[in-house]
């Protein structure tokens, strides 16, 4: 540290600091795409070069730096914003149906297995035996005719509904 800095205090020690600071803020405002010129391209001697002022005399064209405010740039992130938006929609759209193709399968899989019980009932309802049940209170009871043919006719739409699609 120089003798000015040490002797300054407080303020004395923030001074760099403050001028790095000011420095460094100078350099990013300078840096900013609107506060630049216009940049051009020549032939030099050394090949094609590009710079904001071409030497005298010599034939430059001027070239257009593209950056996020340009329009060509804002198109270009749109189309890109709509494919991953695409994207993203065909995933979903992908999952939806994955779900659904679950819950078929599930859907399935329960009328294949009331359709066996229903099938199961039916035989055993038409063996021509008396048939026994529990009834409310807990003991056993031979169905009547009447009760059979009831069982039999839930039986059958049972299997109707579950059986159709197999």
């Amino acid at each position: 540290m120089t003798e000015a800095v040490r002797r300054g205090g407080w303020w004395g020690s923030l001074l760099p600091g403050v001028l790095l600071g000011c420095g460094a803020v100078a350099w990013v405002c300078a840096a900013e795409p609107g506060s630049a010129g216009k940049t051009y391209r020549w032939a030099g001697e050394d090949g094609v070069q590009y710079g904001e002022h071409p030497p005298p005399g010599v034939e430059a064209e001027e070239v257009r730096i593209y950056d996020a405010d340009f329009p060509e740039s804002r198109r270009a992130r749109e189309a890109l914003g709509e494919k991953l938006l695409d994207a993203a929609e065909r995933r979903k759209e992908q999952e939806e149906q994955r779900r659904l193709q679950k819950e078929d399968e599930a859907r399935r899989e329960v009328s294949v297995q009331r359709c066996r019980e229903a099938k199961a009932a039916l035989a055993a309802l038409n063996q021509g035996r008396r048939l026994q049940y529990k009834s409310e209170d807990g003991a056993l009871a031979y169905m009547t005719e009447e009760q059979k043919q009831q069982r039999i006719a839930q039986a059958r739409k049972v299997e109707q509904e579950s059986c159709a699609g197999q």
